[in-house]
């Protein structure tokens, strides 16, 4: 099998497997979502912890119904003065539009952006560049740091311009129910992988492979 076959081959794996994944997480109920949101909190504050990370600025997506709660990560955040971004799409929603990112204050005002995803309705930009963790959303991860994104590849490629956690950039989170971390997914050459899966039951460090 060619390259281009076994990459043709993943693209088609992957979108099977976003429609199972979506699937499961519409019979989800809100009380799981919080739950979950609260549990995986405690869990990434410790990893920070356990690191002794120097911590000022949050990257972290504002979370749909539908995904794991990245609320309560966010109101914590706040609460011990560091700053949080979240990221902002293009009013196009053109997969090609580059993703940007503002500063989210504990009483900014949100607004549903493209993709029904929240956003603050008063963008304060900031560069991503210069946080210690980001929190990166996923509908799949496996235990070599792949991740299964939702296909638009925004989040691959603001993560391809970023340095890498072991060549000193930000660690990067992935946020998932625990049935959504997986053996193995299929993978392109353009995915970025993440360092620490975070589940409801634990946080883990992905083993590259």
């Amino acid at each position: 099998m060619t390259s281009a076959d076994q990459d043709h081959a993943a693209a088609q794996a992957k979108a099977a497997l976003r429609t199972q994944m979506r699937t499961g997480r519409r019979l989800r109920t809100h009380r799981e979502v919080r739950q979950a949101g609260l549990s995986m909190c405690a869990y990434a504050l410790q990893v920070w912890q356990e690191l002794d990370l120097s911590i000022s600025q949050v990257a972290c997506y504002l979370s749909r119904p539908e995904e794991p709660d990245t609320q309560p990560l966010i109101t914590a955040c706040q609460a011990r003065g560091l700053g949080v971004l979240v990221p902002i799409l293009g009013a196009s929603a053109d997969p090609g539009d580059p993703m940007t990112w503002a500063l989210l204050r504990a009483d900014d005002p949100v607004e549903l952006g493209p993709f029904g995803i929240a956003q603050p309705q008063t963008v304060v930009s900031m560069p991503v560049e210069q946080v210690q963790v980001m929190i990166i959303p996923a509908l799949a991860v496996d235990a070599a740091g792949n991740r299964l994104g939702q296909g638009g590849g925004y989040f691959d490629r603001a993560l391809s311009g970023i340095r890498s956690w072991q060549a000193g950039g930000p660690l990067r989170m992935g946020w998932v129910f625990a049935d959504e971390f997986l053996p193995a997914l299929p993978a392109q050459d353009h995915d970025e992988r993440i360092d620490v899966v975070v589940t409801p039951d634990s946080a883990r460090w992905c083993v590259r492979q």
